[in-house]
């Protein structure tokens, strides 16, 4: 199997983690936003990851999957115990990112450009980026790194509220199983590493190490609005 993604794909990392979690044999390769495999392109009718692609018994023929939902049902089923019994957040902790989503993507957003990463590594990758990025956030990412401070000064307090919606300290008691929350929780809190700035509460921060460890699937290197403010790209 292998597995296709973005780096910086939440619903990417939510797929990744599961896979480093129950150490499935997967092999992985970041694409370049907008290439992929001839092979996999011709099987998929819009290019969107995380893309799955499943080899028969002879590695002769192969399949492909979509949608990290249905990737990790999938993936998670190879093999018991299964770590979740859902492949979509709670209600809960899905009103909490849907409530704080443009604030996440407005953090996260500017500072991509300066990670090298994988998907952006074509000028016509970023470029799209940079425009479709901008669209979604109604402002430029310039715009979005200037409002940094309001930004964060938003979304420290919600982060402890997000914390006990996912019930963390009683994950990190070992009071309760691993539930999809927590993939889903991982994979924002990593992007959110990327924000020098932001300071999580201390319970978030010591979750988000313990499944980055036991995942293999390592955060991002912070940078502060201050070190991006000369980049020409923005």
């Amino acid at each position: 199997m292998k597995l296709y993604a973005f780096d910086s794909c939440p619903f990417c990392t939510r797929v990744r983690t599961l896979i480093g979690l129950k150490d499935i044999a997967c092999d992985m390769e970041f694409v370049v936003a907008g290439q992929l495999p001839q092979d996999i392109a011709a099987q998929i009718d819009r290019f969107a990851v995380p893309i799955l692609e499943i080899n028969d018994h002879a590695e002769t023929n192969s399949t492909v999957m979509q949608e990290s939902g249905a990737i990790i049902r999938f993936l998670d089923g190879l093999a018991e115990p299964k770590l979740s019994s859902s492949v979509a957040p709670s209600t809960e902790v899905q009103s909490w990112l849907d409530t704080h989503r443009k604030t996440i993507n407005a953090l996260s957003y500017p500072r991509m450009p300066a990670l090298k990463l994988p998907e952006l590594g074509s000028r016509e990758a970023m470029n799209y980026f940079l425009s479709s990025r901008s669209k979604s956030l109604g402002m430029s990412i310039k715009d979005a790194l200037n409002g940094t401070d309001e930004l964060v000064a938003q979304l420290e307090p919600a982060l402890f509220e997000l914390a006990d919606l996912a019930e963390v300290e009683a994950f990190l008691d070992n009071k309760r199983p691993i539930s999809f929350d927590d993939l889903a929780l991982f994979s924002e809190i990593r992007n959110l590493s990327m924000v020098y700035e932001l300071r999580l509460p201390k319970h978030l921060t010591d979750f988000g190490w313990n499944i980055s460890q036991a995942s293999d699937v390592p955060f991002f290197r912070g940078i502060a609005a201050s070190d991006l403010e000369q980049l020409a790209v923005l």
